[in-house]
C-alpha cells in the first residue's frame, strides 16, 4: 500500500510538471508572437522609430552561479561606450581610419562616432509580458509560488518602407 501511494505521487508530480511546461511553453510562444506583431507593425513603415536598446556593459552571475537568470546583475552602458569598444576595435591604431574609410563597402564606418547605433542598425524592438498561473500539484509538489512571469524582447530589423 505504501509503495503504491508513493508511486501515486511520484506519476502525479510527473503529470503535473509535464501539464506544467506545456503550458509554460504555449505562453512562450504567445509572448513572442505578440512581441512580433507589435514590432512588426513600425518594421515596414518608411519613417524610422528609433528603439530604445538596454545596453549591457558587463555581468555578474547571480548566487545561484548560472548566467542568465533572475538573480544575475548588470551594469549598464550606452551606445556611445559601444561604439568605442567594439567599433574603436576595428583597427590597430587611429592613424589607420584613412585605410579603411578609403575601402570599398566598409559600411561599419556609420557606427563611428555614433552615439546611437541601434538607430544606425536600423533595429526596433517591442516586447511581450505575461503571467501563467501554476496548477496547484505544482505548487504543492515542485514549485512553491502562485504564478510564473514571462517577458519575451524581440529586436527586428527596420525594413526602411522596402515592402
Amino acid at each position: 500500500m505504501l509503495e503504491l501511494l508513493i508511486a501515486m505521487v511520484a506519476i502525479l508530480a510527473i503529470c503535473a510538471g509535464l501539464l506544467q511546461v506545456s503550458s509554460l511553453s504555449k505562453a512562450q510562444t504567445d509572448t513572442l508572437f505578440e512581441a512580433r506583431q507589435k514590432v512588426s507593425e513600425d518594421m515596414f513603415s518608411d519613417a524610422p522609430f528609433p528603439g530604445d536598446p538596454e545596453y549591457i556593459r558587463s555581468w555578474r552571475e547571480g548566487k545561484d552561479g548560472k548566467a542568465m537568470t533572475a538573480d544575475d546583475t548588470t551594469t549598464a552602458g550606452n551606445g556611445s561606450q559601444f561604439a568605442a569598444t567594439i567599433v574603436g576595435k576595428a583597427v590597430a591604431t587611429a592613424a589607420d581610419w584613412p585605410v579603411v574609410e578609403e575601402a570599398p563597402d566598409a559600411a561599419f564606418l556609420i557606427l563611428r562616432g555614433n552615439a546611437s547605433p541601434a538607430d544606425r542598425f536600423g533595429l526596433l524592438g517591442a516586447k511581450s509580458a505575461r503571467s501563467v498561473d501554476l496548477l496547484p500539484a505544482v505548487q504543492h509538489l515542485l514549485y512553491d509560488a502562485d504564478a510564473i512571469d514571462l517577458e519575451t524582447k524581440v529586436w527586428m530589423t527596420w525594413t526602411r518602407g522596402i515592402y
